[in-house]
């Protein structure tokens, strides 16, 4: 009877690293920022073009407290997202959202949040007096909207209007 000779010896060849080339040259960045922190997107564009991205363009974001970063990339791009969240991890968690279109012209939109890695440089500076402020009394109490139109002007708001209502049974305040 014939014995099932044992399996050949195979050497494992050392397990290679993947290399992924990325020519961050060629990838161009939009850096927003959405945290509200003055010239915190120029200090993070200059991180990521001091390691070869190619930074389009620098602006705030249509919002300035997101919560989270994000980087959004084109399809089939994740590689490159990867290697942008890469760039900034020691400040900035980034989540990664493949919503950008085939053919936009940029690359990459990361946007700034205020997941900060420990925390905010500084809150949002807000200039109140710019935001034009009605205050108008809507529960019939003879005086309130003054009291509270006084109460926003003492902390920098800018009151453009005080008076009345269109009805004083509002249960609760309402801002618009």
């Amino acid at each position: 009877e014939a014995k099932p000779s044992p399996p050949p010896k195979v050497e494992r060849a050392p397990e290679a690293k993947p290399s992924l080339e990325i020519d961050k040259s060629k990838i161009k960045i939009q850096v927003l920022n959405g945290n509200g922190v003055a010239g915190e997107a120029a200090r993070i564009a200059d991180v990521l073009k001091g390691s070869g991205f190619d930074i389009q363009a620098i602006a705030d974001a249509d919002y300035d407290a997101y919560p989270h970063t994000f980087i959004r990339h084109k399809p089939g791009q994740g590689d490159i997202a990867n290697a942008v969240a890469k760039e900034i991890e020691e400040f900035y968690p980034a989540l990664l959202y493949s919503n950008l279109s085939a053919d936009a012209d940029i690359d990459i939109v990361l946007i700034l949040g205020r997941d900060k890695k420990g925390g905010l440089v500084s809150e949002p500076v807000v200039d109140k007096s710019k935001a034009r402020i009605d205050v108008l009394n809507g529960n019939g109490i003879a005086g309130s909207a003054r009291e509270i139109a006084d109460l926003l002007k003492r902390n920098g708001f800018n009151i453009s209007y005080i008076g009345d209502a269109d009805r004083y049974d509002y249960a609760q305040t309402v801002i618009r």
